[in-house]
């Protein structure tokens, strides 16, 4: 009787899965699991057994705990959602990342016009270009950094 045997499973190459500027997908996920380890190291205090309450004290998360005008308040609501700060984080450091791609000039109207708040009439003033020129190359930035996101 012949032994039945799993075809061998195929690894897949992180370079068949690379984008056009060479970030891989298996470097994004290590990115996620790097800052996944961040985070939970930050929080740890918080997650500890020693710091838990004692059985007694437990309460449910779903505890009336509002007062005043919100009376629907349960404990369930105060706790943070650690996975918004993730994002915002990852978020950042991809923005971080394609903000340093731009030449200096465009870089200079993205920091300008989102960064600082500036209007394009006082973004062009400083710069020394017209308004419609700096309206023209902020699209064009922009457009440029969703394709490469």
């Amino acid at each position: 009787m012949a032994k039945h045997t799993a075809p061998p499973r195929r690894r897949h190459s992180a370079q068949k899965h690379t984008s056009h500027k060479g970030v891989t997908l298996y470097t994004l996920g290590v990115l996620l699991v790097a800052v996944s380890a961040l985070l939970f190291l930050r929080f740890w205090p918080r997650l500890s057994v020693d710091a838990a309450p004692p059985a007694a004290e437990v309460e449910s998360l779903y505890k009336n705990v509002g007062n005043g005008e919100d009376k629907s308040l349960c404990l369930m609501d105060k706790i943070e959602d650690h996975r918004e700060r993730q994002e915002e984080l990852i978020n950042h450091m991809v923005l971080e990342k394609l903000i340093s791609q731009l030449g200096e000039k465009d870089r200079e109207i993205i920091i300008r016009r989102y960064f600082r708040n500036q209007t394009q009439t006082q973004v062009a003033i400083s710069l020394g270009i017209s308004q419609v020129q700096v309206s023209r190359l902020e699209k064009k930035i922009l457009k440029q950094m969703r394709e490469q996101f």
